[in-house]
């Protein structure tokens, strides 16, 4: 079985020269890719402590434009009526906020994601992204002491093995006792209701 070997003290890189005069600062890790990602996989050296430590799991990740993302996390954080009013201009916050990214790498956003392409993204994804919110959500924003029962799954822990472990018995829970619960997945299911099922 493959495992993920942490070490302490990743070794700093040279600094990087960027637009602006700004100079940031590149680390190196001695982190070995596991195989698979399983947190039984994960490896500690004994009398080392990990340290600027990052774990990236892309084993649900797919192609997508980065309006799906963004329509996912607006959905995911805020609530109908807050979208309303704000979406738009979130959504041109992050194209401004990405041109300032890429401007690190001598990159013009508008040559390789104009503002009306992303303009046009996101409102094709904004469905996608509101689905998406709800799937994941009602795991998500179950009450910690719920959650806390997700450590009774099997290992490795999955998709599926949260399905079979009554997560379902306990949304149901949450949606009964938690009057946060109940409105924030009553306003995204309203949301979905209202402007996609009953306004065709």
């Amino acid at each position: 079985m493959g495992g993920l070997t942490i070490e302490g003290g990743a070794a700093e890189g040279a600094a990087t020269a960027a637009p602006h005069g700004e100079r940031r600062r590149r680390k190196r890790s001695s982190v070995a890719r596991p195989n698979p990602f399983q947190f039984e996989n994960l490896i500690l050296r004994p009398g080392t402590v990990p340290s600027n430590c990052v774990m990236i799991d892309f084993q649900i990740a797919r192609y997508s434009p980065p309006a799906y993302d963004v329509m996912s996390l607006l959905n995911t954080t805020t609530t109908s009526a807050f979208r309303a009013v704000y979406l738009d201009r979130l959504a041109a916050q992050y194209h401004e906020a990405l041109q300032a990214e890429l401007d690190w790498f001598q990159i013009n956003v508008d040559e390789v994601f104009p503002g009306d392409d992303f303009r046009e993204s996101c409102e094709e994804y904004k469905l996608a992204g509101l689905i998406d919110s709800i799937l994941f959500r009602h795991l998500t924003l179950l009450p910690t002491e719920m959650a806390s029962e997700c450590k009774e799954c099997p290992v490795p822990v999955s998709f599926e093995n949260l399905m079979e472990n009554s997560i379902s018995e306990m949304s149901t829970k949450a949606w009964d006792s938690c009057e946060n619960y109940r409105y924030l997945m009553g306003d995204l299911l309203a949301d979905l209701v209202d402007t996609y099922i009953l306004a065709e």
